[in-house]
């Protein structure tokens, strides 16, 4: 009996040693390439180094989405079918799958950075629900690619002259957005759209200020109108098989290691645009003209069109949607109010 008990300690003993120096698989589809900057210069780094950024020993294949061979629509179903244990999902390209990555990034909606930040705060834990109960993910972190701002080949200095023009848009919700702008929106893939500039396909697209330098869409559309159309919301997502895998230590570890990278991201993409212009922008009559406007349409087209959307898999999305952020949006309202008397 003794020997079969010390026998057992040594086996388990050996068991504990060997997975203390097994490596963890972690299968990661990333961002398109074509994002530029923050694809290049963060997210990749970043899961390079995961090792020592988490201190877990992870065996990371890390691929950005383009050289996958998978659309960047349907992130949600390759987490949910276990094709990959990790995602950087793109909420736009998205949200067609799920409404909720609408709710946190309503056209029309955000203004700045500093609102950026507290929707994010405010509704992050809506879509983590909802990634975990209709996908079966977690959300590890929400961050901003900035502005989505207005890029044209003819001057453009407020929104309604845009009337008449093609625009280039990235999901269902701009494109309601500016067809009240009695525009016409044209949903291109970002990598298609420096072509449709060129060749007159469009006249305009939107995206943010370091993603049209990136892709040198200033070599066809050398107009900018920097009003925000909306902010360009992206996110981390892990399975929850592969998270729950993990010991507490580990997803603790893990869950700071994202912390950090999200906010590093959130610094470069205010870097990258352009605050002194933005901020001049702001205090012209035309703008708060245009900020009024699109909170108009926002709130009379956008919202309820979104709400018959979203009931079909969340009936109370609307109240959430309320309870999260009816307060910070008339909070802004009230800041607007004082600022111009």
């Amino acid at each position: 009996m003794r020997r079969l008990v010390a026998a057992l300690g040594i086996t388990s003993s050996f068991a504990i040693a060997w997975f203390a120096f097994e490596e963890i698989p972690l299968v990661v589809l990333g961002q398109p390439t074509t994002t530029g900057k923050v694809q290049s210069e963060l997210e990749e780094p970043f899961f390079r180094a995961l090792n020592d950024k988490s201190g877990i020993k992870f065996r990371t294949e890390y691929t950005p989405i383009n050289k996958a061979g998978y659309r960047d629509t349907h992130q949600l179903q390759l987490l949910k079918g276990g094709k990959v244990d990790m995602a950087s999902v793109r909420f736009a390209q998205n949200s067609q799958e799920e409404p909720s990555l609408q709710g946190i990034d309503m056209a029309g909606l955000i203004d700045n950075f500093e609102e950026a930040s507290e929707v994010s705060a405010a509704y992050s834990g809506a879509v983590d629900k909802q990634l975990r109960l209709r996908f079966g993910a977690k959300l590890l972190g929400v961050w901003t690619f900035g502005p989505q701002e207005i890029f044209c080949n003819k001057p453009v200095r407020r929104l309604q002259d845009l009337r008449g023009l093609r625009v280039r848009t990235s999901n269902q919700q701009m494109s309601s957005f500016i067809v009240e702008l009695g525009a016409k929106p044209a949903v291109i893939d970002f990598s298609d759209t420096a072509a449709a500039l060129k060749e007159g396909l469009v006249d305009c697209g939107i995206t943010s200020k370091g993603s049209a330098s990136d892709a040198k869409w200033s070599q066809h559309a050398k107009f900018n109108y920097p009003f925000a159309i909306q902010f360009g919301f992206n996110g981390y997502a892990i399975t929850l098989k592969k998270w729950d895998a993990l010991t507490r230590d580990q997803q603790s570890k893990l869950q700071q290691a994202f912390d950090e990278h999200v906010q590093s991201i959130w610094r470069l993409s205010k870097d990258m645009s352009d605050a002194s212009n933005k901020s001049q922008g702001s205090e012209s009559l035309v703008y708060r003209l245009d900020r009024a406007l699109a909170r108009q349409i926002m709130e009379k087209k956008i919202l309820p069109n979104w709400e018959k959307e979203c009931k079909v898999v969340q009936p109370s999305c609307r109240i959430d949607w309320n309870k999260r952020l009816l307060k910070i949006i008339n909070s802004w309202a009230s800041k607007e109010t004082h600022s111009n008397i």
